[in-house]
């Protein structure tokens, strides 16, 4: 649609497609970082599964605050999130990875789904 509207230089419509796309990549950037909480979940007594798929969580809701249009604010993202929960990875509770779940999955309309990402 985006690249279509180019060739056509209809810049109302790119427009419209660079914002579905963002809309969408960020979900997918949620989904992900839900995916990897849930792994650290189940691997939560195994250090290095644990804290790889967490290292992993961080980066992917790291990324969220560099879409223009996000649903979460930096502030919600940096203080909020990265700096309560994944402040050491080592000290980190399974209640702390489901409130991070809770807050990404009802953001982004994952709550039927959280627990199967």
């Amino acid at each position: 649609k985006g690249r279509d509207a180019i060739g056509r230089k209809d810049l109302t419509t790119r427009d419209q497609a660079i914002i579905e796309i963002r809309d969408v990549w960020e979900k997918v950037t949620a989904s992900t970082a839900i995916h990897y909480l849930n792994s650290a979940k189940a691997n939560f007594s195994d250090n290095a599964l644990r804290n790889h798929a967490l290292s992993e969580a961080y980066a992917f809701i790291w990324n969220i605050q560099f879409n223009p249009t996000q649903k979460l604010t930096d502030s919600e993202i940096n203080n909020d999130i990265l700096a309560t929960y994944f402040d050491n990875l080592y000290t980190i509770t399974i209640q702390d990875i489901e409130a991070v779940k809770t807050l990404l999955s009802s953001r982004y309309g994952f709550d039927s789904l959280k627990d199967n990402l």
